[in-house]
């Protein structure tokens, strides 16, 4: 023992206790709010002396179970993406992207014809238009035929029609534009201020039997 000098226990002594004081309670931390390379970094800190007693750096190294807390306000719970997301099906969180149906639809409503007696559409939908053209193309009558166009919106409850539109006798080879919209300034027979309803039809009414040829088409704006 007297061949042992004493500052080498004491040294021993100092670094033993000095290991117990600093590991007795550890706080381990994770910086979240500054960019840099100390958000790589997990650190336990003695909470009796201040001593960063533990550091693991980024790697393989793994210690016990690390959580961001997500209940309490505030920037340290942020999670911040700095690049830029690749093209491809990547989403944070839930991402949904709503589609709406194109505003200005065009269609059909009776193709061309020789006709002899009245005639209805079948029901049209109209999804989210506010205005209406219907357009009553005439192009063949040889008897001198009659015929009258009414636009009907279709009752929800009862499944009835009622007149929205009617436009006045087409007596001859002519094209016959009518229009509805709650912007237009009404006119007889031709343009209704109104809203277009969610169904509506075309019906083509024949003053007698002569045979007259025409088309009717539409567009939804």
């Amino acid at each position: 023992m007297s061949n042992f000098p004493w500052f080498g226990f004491q040294q021993v002594y100092d670094r033993v206790n000095k290991a117990f004081r600093t590991t007795a309670v550890v706080e381990v931390a994770v910086d979240q709010t500054t960019d840099g390379v100390t958000n790589r970094t997990v650190s336990a800190i003695s909470q009796t002396t201040g001593e960063n007693v533990v550091k693991l750096d980024v790697g393989t190294a793994l210690a016990g179970k690390f959580g961001i807390d997500q209940t309490t306000p505030g920037t340290t719970n942020g999670v911040q993406v700095n690049a830029a997301l690749p093209a491809g099906n990547n989403n944070i969180g839930d991402v949904d992207v709503l589609t709406l149906p194109a505003k200005n639809v065009e269609g059909v409503a009776l193709a061309s014809a020789a006709r002899t007696a009245t005639v209805s559409s079948a029901d049209i939908a109209n999804d989210n238009g506010r205005g209406l053209h219907v357009i009553l193309d005439a192009t063949l009558d040889p008897a001198a035929a009659s015929v009258v166009l009414t636009i009907e919106g279709k009752d929800p409850a009862s499944g009835k029609y009622y007149t929205l539109l009617t436009s006045a006798d087409v007596n001859s080879v002519s094209t016959n534009v009518y229009r509805i919209g709650a912007d237009l300034t009404a006119s007889p027979n031709l343009i209704v201020k109104d809203f277009v309803p969610k169904t509506f039809r075309i019906t083509v009414t024949h003053a007698d039997a002569d045979s007259f040829t025409y088309s009717v088409g539409y567009a939804l704006v």
